[in-house]
């Protein structure tokens, strides 16, 4: 074309954005601008998406600029992709800042916003903006419903968890596979999987996403006996285990040290289990064999040469991530710090470095990460590390047992008696007991599960018939001490 007037243009940067050629269309919008076009509200409209997948928050400044400067800031349209825009960048109080400032609000400005501080960890703001929202008399939808309820399970807010429950099942949102995935995922990480359980079975036509997310919950939960029966029910219905499936039910093997079935579910997915099994060769053999490779993969290949004292392969591989271009996420700088500490490599890191790591970890709820990152440092941890997790436990699990026995054993090993004295002594004043401890046997493809002092094993009367009878052969050979009965302090 000769002349090329603002509709040719707007055909051709939005033809590029629907086409998924990000990169082409901002190279278009570029040259228009060399032109001394100027864009109109659907190319900013248009442009603003690519500047979240491609994480330039600059370029969606500059197209801000142009929408302030050309008077068209306040279109609807327009705000609602900066809204999103800032969100996606990371961004979310200039996100709130735009859409306080908007003259007009329409239910996408409040879903994108309330997804936006989810997607930020801001978890409590989601919740609240989603309140109000309610309140002035919009209804949510199952986009909403589906970024609120992941933010009440991390904050463990099953009493908000359950009111959105009932608002799905008075809007009639139930039938939604994303909407029941999400309470699944909700009450799972409060702890509750009798009501995630009867949420799941309430579902009659069950898509594979709703299977993944009940294996995760069981496996959250510690439950990998039935995460692994989970994973095999799938076989006797109409779908098929996908990559998350895999992605899911790999750790439980690992976890079990259940190699023969990890090989079983082989995959790609599968470096990571065979890392953990002591099987570094294969799983690094995977990793080359990939055509592909994205920041998932290193940090998962980082982390698992950490984990086996090989810090410096680790750190090599962190260097090679950086010549392909791969940027790097918290994951990656978790991975990295870990390897340090399995490795000894106690110069890289300080402890600022550490207390920063445990509270990135505290933030996105992961307070057994934090734990395990901090059990696994190669110097003794200060008050400033100790006291991040601390922080976090309080904010996120004040009424969890689990995670203050986890504190209380953090002190022990540091021999901060009269911490781990404190804490056991708020865990009495609050009433809170200590989860009862398991163990379990492989016998073919059963896994047997047992329970400190529970007697709910099926089978538990013919156990104990064994048992006696092996008392009465070590009896004979005086194999047993003084007091036999301490032994078995269940029965």
């Amino acid at each position: 074309m000769l002349e090329k007037d603002l509709a040719s243009w707007t055909a051709m940067i939005c033809g590029a954005v629907w086409n998924g050629e990000l990169v082409e269309a901002v190279l278009l919008f570029r040259t228009m601008r060399l032109d001394s076009l100027k864009p109109d509200s659907v190319i900013v409209a248009s442009l603003l998406p690519v500047c979240s997948k491609l994480e330039d928050a600059e370029l969606g400044m500059s197209l801000q600029g142009c929408a302030v400067r050309s008077g068209f800031d306040s279109d609807l349209y327009v705000s609602n992709a900066l809204i999103d825009m800032y969100c996606k960048c990371g961004d979310p109080f200039e996100a709130r800042f735009l859409f306080d400032n908007m003259v007009c609000r329409d239910r996408v400005s409040w879903s994108t916003l309330i997804a936006g501080y989810s997607q930020n960890f801001l978890y409590r703001e989601s919740y609240e903006l989603l309140h109000r929202m309610v309140n002035i008399g919009l209804k949510a939808n199952e986009i909403v419903v589906s970024s609120v309820l992941p933010a009440l399970g991390k904050l463990r807010l099953l009493k908000q968890g359950k009111e959105i429950h009932n608002y799905v099942l008075k809007e009639g949102l139930v039938l939604d596979p994303i909407v029941v995935s999400t309470l699944i995922d909700m009450y799972s990480n409060c702890g509750s999987m009798k009501e995630a359980e009867t949420t799941f079975e309430y579902m009659s036509d069950k898509d594979i996403m709703l299977w993944n997310t009940m294996i995760a919950g069981y496996n959250l939960d510690g439950n990998f006996d039935l995460a692994l029966s989970t994973f095999r029910q799938i076989w006797g219905t109409q779908h098929r285990p996908n990559s998350i499936t895999l992605v899911s039910v790999l750790p439980v093997c690992t976890k079990l040290g259940a190699l023969r079935q990890g090989k079983e579910i082989h995959g790609y997915a599968t470096k990571n289990m065979y890392g953990k099994c002591g099987f570094l060769d294969l799983g690094v053999k995977v990793f080359n064999q990939m055509m592909v490779k994205n920041v998932v993969t290193y940090n998962t290949i980082i982390s698992t040469y950490g984990a086996h004292g090989l810090g410096g392969k680790g750190l090599a591989f962190y260097d090679q991530m950086k010549i392909a271009g791969i940027r790097p996420n918290k994951v990656t700088f978790i991975a990295l710090l870990s390897a340090c500490s399995h490795a000894g490599l106690v110069e890289k890191p300080d402890m600022e470095h550490y207390s920063c790591m445990v509270d990135l970890l505290g933030k996105t709820g992961d307070i057994d990460g934090a734990y395990k990152f901090i059990t696994t440092m190669p110097v003794t941890p200060d008050t400033n590390v100790l006291g991040s997790l601390l922080e976090h436990i309080f904010q996120l699990h004040a009424e969890d047992p689990g995670h203050y026995v986890l504190l209380s054993n953090l002190y022990a090993s540091g021999e901060q008696w009269k911490n781990m004295s404190k804490v056991r002594s708020m865990m009495k004043d609050k009433g809170l007991e200590k989860k009862p401890a398991s163990s379990w046997i492989q016998i073919g493809h059963k896994i047997h599960v047992f329970h400190a002092t529970s007697k709910f094993h099926p089978e538990f009367a013919k156990i104990e018939e064994i048992l006696d009878s092996l008392v009465s052969v070590m009896k004979g050979e005086d194999c047993l001490p003084e007091e036999p009965e301490d032994l078995f302090p269940c029965r």
